[in-house]
C-alpha cells in the first residue's frame, strides 16, 4: 500500500499535469471503457461500491489502490470541495504514481 501523503501528493501533480476522473459512475464508465489506467479508493469508500469497482476493474484488468486517505481529503488533493470515495487515472501526467503500484489488479 501507498502512503497516503505519497497518494494525496501524486494526485495534485495528476490534477496539474494529466487527468483523473472522480466519482463512482465516472470511474465506472471510465475502467468498462478501457480508458482507466488505475483506481483509488478512500479509505472509507462504502462496501458496495468498493466491490462493483474492484469487480470491474477485475474484468478490464485495471489496477486498484486501497488507500488510507478519507474520501473527504481525496476529493481535495483531486481539487474538490467535496468528498470522492473513488478516483480513476486516466491520464498520470508527470506523476509517478502507475510505476510506484504493484503488479496485483483487484
Amino acid at each position: 500500500m501507498i502512503p497516503g501523503t505519497n497518494i494525496t501528493k501524486e494526485l495534485k501533480v495528476i490534477r496539474n499535469t494529466g487527468q483523473a476522473l472522480i466519482g463512482r459512475k465516472e470511474s465506472l464508465k471510465a475502467i468498462l471503457h478501457g480508458r482507466a489506467k488505475l483506481i483509488i479508493l478512500a479509505g472509507n469508500c462504502p462496501p458496495s461500491t468498493s466491490m462493483e469497482i474492484k469487480t470491474a476493474s477485475k474484468i478490464s484488468n485495471v489496477n486498484v489502490i486501497e488507500s488510507d486517505v478519507s474520501a473527504s481529503d481525496l476529493g481535495m488533493a483531486c481539487g474538490r470541495p467535496f468528498p470522492t470515495a473513488v478516483v480513476a487515472v486516466i491520464d498520470p501526467g508527470s506523476s509517478s504514481i502507475l510505476e510506484e503500484v504493484p503488479g496485483k489488479v483487484g
